[in-house]
C-alpha cells in the first residue's frame, strides 16, 4: 500500500490497522508493505509506531506517475515537497495485478476488512481468467 508520509493522520491508522492484520492476510497468501516518498528518517518514524508490517520509502515520483497514483504538493512545512495521495494494489504472487484501489486525496480508503473479503472473494474465482478491467 502507498501512504501519503508521516504526516498523515489517515494514513497512521490504515497502518496500524494493516499491521494488525498481519496474519489474517498470511493465511490467505498475502503479505503487506507500506511505501511512500518520505526519506529514511521520516519512514523510520513511521516504522516504529508498527511493530510488523514492513515500511520502504523513496518511491520515485516517476514510480508514482507510473502506477496512476495522485500527486499532491506541500501545504504545511510537515509535509514532504511532493508526495502522492494513497493507493492499494492486490497483487498475486505471480505478480498480476488484481485489483487498485486509489484516492485523489487522504481519505476515502479500504480497510483491512475490505481488502480481506476482496481476497476471498478473488480466491474464488478461476485464476486462468485475466482479473477485471484487463481489456
Amino acid at each position: 500500500m502507498v501512504y501519503r508520509g508521516m504526516q498523515c493522520g489517515y494514513c497512521k491508522a490504515q497502518l496500524a490497522e494493516f499491521d494488525a492484520s498481519l496474519d489474517e492476510l498470511g493465511e490467505r497468501g498475502f503479505g503487506a508493505l507500506a511505501v511512500s516518498m518520505d526519506t529514511a528518517e521520516r519512514a523510520a518514524q513511521t516504522q516504529q509506531a508498527l511493530p510488523r508490517l514492513p515500511v520502504a520509502y523513496g518511491l520515485a515520483e516517476s514510480d508514482a506517475r507510473a502506477s496512476g497514483l495522485f500527486l499532491s504538493s506541500a501545504r504545511k512545512e510537515s509535509e514532504m515537497p511532493v508526495f502522492c495521495e494513497p493507493g492499494l494494489f492486490l497483487v498475486r504472487s505471480d505478480g498480476t495485478l488484481e485489483a487498485a484501489w486509489l484516492s485523489s486525496l487522504a481519505f476515502p480508503r479500504p480497510t483491512a476488512v475490505a481488502i480481506l473479503q476482496a481476497i476471498d472473494l478473488v480466491a474464488g474465482v478461476d485464476p486462468s481468467l485475466p482479473p477485471r478491467g484487463s481489456r
